[in-house]
């Protein structure tokens, strides 16, 4: 089977798997795209990064929550809250039920940094 085959059998999967996660999200009258790391998510993310080493185009690069902390000056306690709290996006690479392994696209931590700058600017005092 070649590249473009390929391709397209994965692209057919993801729709279908969109369809099957929308749907049994609408008989439950939830939706779930205020949840970063949905399993959903995270198997797209996989996806994505197969097709683009079939494509031949470089594999995103994802960052450890260890290197997101040091970027950033802030501990790995700060990173992990704000994951949970949905303030930044996190894949986890390991089936539920397996201690979580996770890791942060440059996209995700872009996004994560510009908030937590935009957050910590300097408080005026009240006084004069």
């Amino acid at each position: 089977m070649g590249v473009e085959s390929r391709l397209l059998v994965a692209e057919q999967n993801i729709a279908g798997l969109g369809r099957r996660v929308r749907a049994l999200e609408e008989a439950r009258g939830s939706t779930r795209e205020s949840e970063p790391d949905s399993q959903f998510a995270t198997l797209c993310e996989r996806f994505e990064e197969r097709l683009r080493r079939l494509e031949g185009a470089p594999v995103r690069r994802r960052l450890t929550i260890r290197e997101v902390a040091e970027r950033l000056g802030v501990s790995t306690d700060t990173v992990l809250r704000d994951s949970k709290l949905g303030r930044l996006r996190v894949i986890n690479m390991r089936p539920p039920g397996m201690k979580p392994k996770y890791r942060v696209t440059e996209e995700a931590f872009d996004e994560y940094a510009k908030g937590l700058s935009e957050s910590s600017t300097p408080h005026r005092s009240t006084q004069d």
